[in-house]
This record gives C-alpha cells, sequence and structure tokens, in this order.
C-alpha cells in the first residue's frame, strides 16, 4: 500500500502542449510515461530537429540524472500525457534496494538510442527520396508488425509518410510506385508492407551510389 501511494506521488498529469524541459535547461527528474505521448528534439543551428516520439512504457530525461549536465534535447508533451518523475534521489534508492533495476534500465536506454540515432539519419539525409526510403526502414525497424501474407505491416499511409520526411505527396507515391516495381514494399490499406525491410537499405546505399 505504501509503494502504491509513493508511486501516485511520483505521478503527474500534463496537458499536450506542455514543455517538460528545455535545450541548456539545468538538470532535472526523469521521465517515465504511463500514458500519452512526448516529442524529444534537439537544435541544430536555428533549427529544431526531431529526434524521437514516445509513448506509454518509454522513458527519458535520465542522462540529465547521470551526468549532472544541462539538458541537451526539448520535451514536449504532445498528447495528454501522466508522467512518472524520478529524481536522482529517488532513482538512487531504487537502484540500491534493487540492483537489477540498474541492468533493466540500461537495456532499456538502448532500444530508444537506437531509434533516435534512426531519426537524426533519416533527416538528415538530404536526398528526400532516400529520407522516404530510410523512413520506411525505420518504421519497420521500431514499429512493424507482419501481416498474414508474411511481410512487415507499418500503419502509415502516403500522406503521413510525406509529412514525416518533409516532401511532397507526389514524390513519395513516386518512390512507393518504384518500390513495388522493384518488389519491395506496397502500398496496402491502411498504410505499407514492406517484403524485406534489409532490401530498402540496400536500394538507399544505390540510389546515393547514383548520385555521388
Amino acid at each position: 500500500m505504501a509503494t502504491e501511494q509513493k508511486k501516485r506521488q511520483l505521478s503527474e498529469s500534463f496537458p499536450a502542449g506542455t514543455r517538460l524541459f528545455d535545450v541548456n535547461d539545468d538538470p532535472g527528474p526523469m521521465y517515465v510515461i504511463q500514458r500519452g505521448r512526448v516529442k524529444i528534439e534537439r537544435k541544430r543551428g536555428k533549427i529544431l530537429e526531431l529526434v524521437a516520439e514516445l509513448s506509454s512504457g518509454d522513458f527519458f530525461g535520465e542522462l540529465a540524472i547521470f551526468n549532472g549536465r544541462a539538458r541537451t534535447h526539448r520535451a514536449t508533451v504532445i498528447e495528454d500525457a501522466q508522467l512518472l518523475i524520478i529524481d536522482a534521489k529517488t532513482l538512487a534508492s531504487l537502484l540500491k534496494r534493487d540492483p537489477e533495476i540498474a541492468i533493466r534500465l540500461l537495456q532499456d536506454m538502448a532500444r530508444p538510442l537506437d531509434g533516435a540515432n534512426a531519426l537524426v539519419e533519416v533527416y538528415g539525409e538530404r536526398d528526400p527520396v532516400a529520407r522516404v526510403v530510410l523512413e520506411l526502414a525505420r518504421l519497420n525497424d521500431h514499429e512493424g508488425e507482419f501481416s498474414e501474407a508474411g511481410r512487415l505491416f507499418v500503419a502509415t499511409e502516403r500522406k503521413a509518410l510525406a509529412e514525416r520526411v518533409s516532401a511532397p505527396e507526389t514524390l513519395v507515391a513516386r518512390t512507393l510506385r518504384r518500390l513495388a516495381r522493384l518488389g519491395l514494399a506496397f502500398e496496402v490499406e491502411g498504410g505499407i508492407e514492406t517484403v524485406d525491410p534489409a532490401r530498402l537499405r540496400e536500394f538507399r546505399d544505390f540510389l546515393a551510389s547514383r548520385m555521388a
């Protein structure tokens, strides 16, 4: 009972639009998303780049606890959220009481970082066709589910994909038709099915070599 009461005290609701912290803010707590969504952005010059969109079960802000340095990213609630707020003292107490938490924390940290690195790769690519291919491959890796046909399905349609990679929808449509002709990916109702995500990477490398 005491544990549940303490957990409720650490949990707080935040409406969409709430900025939890910004670049160069003093270090603070880490957050665990119980429900809702949060986007993480970083600054490159005067431009804000999307790094990740996180949802239930994900956590963020842990680096400020470990290194004690100013925040390097901006975190904004994009869907009404319930967040578990864990400061350095609370985390230290948890780790001392249950060392296995440290192992799970380090294992879980790897997953969002993999996703973040993939996003940086997508948005750092200048060629819009390559951005489409990269983003589709990233979605397959992190959100894909196998369909009855044995293909990897992502619930992202053409228009949404165009918005994600900042490219015209007509260009995305041409790219998807080209992928279909190559037997790599196909538009289906409600999203896109990919036969082999690894071949998408090969296709992207082929595009890059043609432009070199």
